[in-house]
């Protein structure tokens, strides 16, 4: 170890005279490790360009603490001591090599070090904390790597601990955490805090990792336990700094105070063996007051009138949700009719299924709950939130209340199958024995017999859940949630699309077989940075399927949709609806940038050409007779799907659905080539002049990754890449953050 610099002169006197307990040493250790270590990390990246370099670095100036302080007492400003010493240790390792040379020379050209870690730099912000918080939480990055590099770098934790309170082994979260810095090196992601014109969609993005760490930690994904205590106060911790950075910024303050108030409630929340215990049935004595105090205080200070301020956004209005239910003296005292309205207004902001469901119940409360279960049963029968077990619960709860305790007992059923926390699933198993029972020995009323505190989050009036599957698997809730809308086409035909998200637009369009849930893991791993829509192509899902087809109205489709998103989008097209994507920015629709993955064209110099006009034939013929399963085992078997498979596929539960379908079959063909084939269009290509992105997999056929980069040749603004260990099957994970730094 190299040795311990002495420590500034304002750092000199000590606080712990020489010779102190070891015990009183170590606590003020740990005491500045709490409230040194994100702004030392920070300053250490921002002075060195190296995130891993800037850990250690950092560690290494608590060791040195822990070795000097004992005999020389603690300092009086610790912090001071410990960014001297790391830093004087990031130089020493830096002048070792040529290339650590080269960063403090350029490190001395353009922003020289500040004595003062919080005076102003070239982004006019003057804190290194603020600046680390926006680069770890940079679109660029997986929504899952964005909060694990903000529980290390601004609090602390270790792998092991992050690896812990998120289910996975610490390997795994390790390669994650060196993926992420990876990714913030290679894709330029800048130590600063975004300009002005770009503040307020990044710090959507930064308020969105913060609540969802608060929602992990307050009902946990998995477990045994119903809440993870300590992730909620990390994410208090830094919703607290982020609020006292940017004072002027009431939805960061809003934030903070929806926590608080959900926090304070902590205690009350579970009763013995860890049982969830309903809001309604909560004692509210064991409430912390002074942090309802605390939110209620942040929260009318924020709603105060003020000259330029903008309308309260959504965490406000969650705020304002659940004051209402902190301030109310007992459940029947409950203003539920103000909930309702404050549900309808958060509707209007966040239009998503998890806010109308959280509306059902105030609605279920206000207005009786014939009303709940009407808007409840009309979220059931869209399906967007099948395989979310509130709703279930929700409509289990209010069925129950309506004396319907057969279909009662059917959806705490539905709702025990789909919940993964052991507590809810303890919780949902007393309900539904309750209703199994003779009438009698009945269970409790109100609006606590659903799965969670209320029925249908985090409390009645809580925040809509937003869900993290660590395991990435389809169908479950991952932080972002959707609103289907319907768009109309030139010719009238309407287009269901789904939209979450926020920040610039981006529309996904599928492949062949595909509808815009295929495209929802992406959207979701998207939607931290982006708005993206995901829309069901012309004859599939929702949407419409006005005759004669052409491609031109295909066309006409993605231009409703692109103007639904706000008149312009980037466009990510997938296999066939690449190649509708690149005929639309041909065609001249709005389309600001294109990325596409393996568009399935064919060379004239192989046979390719002439098997897939021989498929056109044939699949034409079977859907004129009516035969779409045979048209879709001729679909399977043309793209290498042997014969056992396909007969097995017959037989499968998906085959209806997949039958429906099969006349869009013809539409990728139309599309493919207007003439049948899939022949290249190389004039067509070069038409298309905005910036371009085209991808393949490194574990596809060669002709596809051949095409892919002669595509990438044509187009005048084009570029290519390859995705190792990918095929044209591509994994959202592996594909989200190459979009996202192209999109960004």
């Amino acid at each position: 170890m190299t040795p311990v610099p002495a420590p500034p002169p304002g750092g000199a006197a000590p606080d712990a005279a020489p010779g102190a307990a070891p015990g009183t040493v170590a606590a003020a250790v740990a005491g500045a490790f709490r409230a040194e270590w994100g702004q030392l990390v920070a300053t250490l990246i921002r002075l060195t360009g190296d995130w891993d370099l800037a850990e250690e670095c950092a560690q290494d100036a608590f060791a040195a603490a822990l070795e000097r302080w004992p005999r020389d007492g603690v300092p009086s400003r610790p912090g001071a001591w410990l960014t001297t010493t790391a830093r004087n240790r990031a130089v020493d390792r830096l002048r070792r090599d040529a290339a650590g040379a080269r960063k403090l020379a350029e490190a001395a050209r353009t922003a020289p070090p500040r004595a003062d870690p919080a005076e102003d730099g070239p982004d006019g912000f003057g804190d290194d904390r603020l600046r680390l918080m926006f680069a770890c939480c940079h679109p660029a990055l997986p929504l899952k790597a964005r909060v694990a590099l903000t529980l290390r770098t601004l609090a602390g934790l270790t792998t092991g601990e992050i690896a812990r309170a998120f289910l996975v082994e610490e390997a795994a979260m390790s390669k994650r955490l060196t993926r992420a810095k990876r990714a913030i090196r290679d894709a330029g992601v800048p130590f600063g805090v975004p300009p002005p014109d770009l503040l307020p969609e990044r710090l959507t993005g930064v308020l969105g990792v913060l609540y969802l760490l608060f929602n992990e930690g307050y009902t946990a994904t998995g477990g045994d336990g119903l809440a993870r205590p300590e992730l909620c106060g990390e994410a208090i911790r830094l919703a607290r700094l982020l609020a006292a950075l940017l004072p002027g910024e009431r939805e960061a303050r809003g934030l903070l105070a929806l926590m608080l108030l959900h926090d304070a409630r902590a205690a009350a929340r579970t009763g013995p063996g860890g049982a969830l215990v309903v809001l309604e049935e909560q004692d509210r004595s064991r409430w912390d007051a002074a942090g309802i105090a605390e939110g209620v205080a942040l929260l009318e200070d924020a709603l105060a009138p003020a000259p330029g301020r903008p309308p309260p956004g959504p965490y406000l209005v969650q705020a304002a949700i659940a004051a209402c239910h902190a301030t109310a003296p007992d459940a029947a005292a409950t203003d539920w009719p103000q909930i309702a309205v404050l549900y309808e207004r958060l509707e209007r902001l966040v239009p998503s299924p998890v806010v109308r469901l959280n509306r059902a119940v105030a609605v279920g409360m206000a207005d009786g709950p014939a009303a709940g279960l009407a808007l409840a049963d009309d979220l059931d029968r869209a399906g967007h939130l099948d395989g979310y077990h509130l709703l279930h619960a929700v409509r289990g709860d209010l069925l129950r209340r309506l004396g319907r305790r057969a279909d009662a007992a059917a959806a705490f059923r539905r709702a025990l199958d789909l919940a993964a926390n052991d507590a809810e699933r303890r919780h949902l198993a007393r309900r539904l024995d309750e209703l199994t029972r003779p009438p009698s020995t009945g269970g409790g009323s109100g609006a606590g017999g659903a799965g969670g505190e209320g029925g249908a989050g985090v409390s009645a009036g809580g925040p809509p859940v937003r869900r993290w599957d660590e395991t990435g698997h389809r169908g479950r809730r991952s932080g972002k949630d959707t609103l289907m809308e319907t768009a109309h086409s030139k010719d009238g035909t309407p287009i269901a699309c789904d939209r979450t998200g926020g920040g610039p637009a981006v529309v996904l369009v599928g492949g062949a077989l595909n509808d815009r849930r295929s495209g929802a893991d992406l959207a979701a791993l998207l939607a931290g940075g982006h708005t993206v829509l995901t829309y069901d192509r012309r004859g599939r899902g929702d949407s419409g399927d006005t005759p004669p087809y052409a491609v031109d109205r295909e066309i006409d489709d993605l231009a409703a949709v692109l103007d639904a998103a706000g008149g312009s989008a980037a466009v990510y097209g997938m296999s066939s609806g690449a190649v509708l994507a690149l005929r639309a920015a041909a065609r001249g629709l709005p389309i600001t940038r294109l990325a596409l993955f393996e568009p399935p064209f064919h060379s004239g110099h192989d046979d390719r050409l002439t098997r897939s006009r021989a498929y056109n034939t044939e699949l034409t013929g079977l859907l004129a007779d009516g035969r779409r399963g045979d048209a879709l085992a001729l679909f399977m078997a043309s793209v290498g799907m042997p014969e056992q498979m396909v007969a097995q596929a017959r037989n499968a539960p998906m085959w209806p659905a997949l039958e429906a379908l099969a006349p869009t079959l013809a539409y990728d063909s139309a599309v493919m080539d207007d003439a049948g084939g899939g022949a290249m269009p190389t004039d067509l290509i070069g038409r298309v002049t905005v910036p371009a992105l085209v991808l393949a997999g490194g574990d596809s056929p060669a002709w596809m990754r051949d095409t892919a980069r002669r595509v990438a040749e044509l187009l005048p603004a084009g570029t290519h890449r390859v995705l190792d260990g990918q095929t044209h099957d591509v994994a959202a994970e592996a594909l989200a953050p190459v979009l996202a730094g192209f999109l960004t």
